[in-house]
């Protein structure tokens, strides 16, 4: 998933109950305060994925928020 605003979070809702009883194996997002920010020959590792921890499977509805600026995936199973 991805939020492409500059400023605000955006919360995401996705319907996953057709896959079953399914929970989150992990999760990875990329983003930064500064959106010009990147990985350099002197600092690799500038911006790496982080979990969020933001993510829940209730009900057969997967929510997450995703902070400005950012790229999230979620592995479920």
């Amino acid at each position: 998933m991805v939020n492409r605003s500059r400023h605000a979070p955006a919360a995401f809702t996705g319907d996953v109950g057709r896959l079953g009883d399914v929970s989150i194996l992990e999760t990875h997002t990329l983003n930064d305060d500064d959106i010009h920010a990147a990985n350099t020959l002197e600092d690799q590792n500038r911006i790496t994925p982080v979990p969020n921890e933001t993510a829940r499977v209730d009900s057969g509805q997967l929510t997450v928020e995703l902070p400005p600026v950012s790229w999230t995936a979620i592995a479920l199973g």
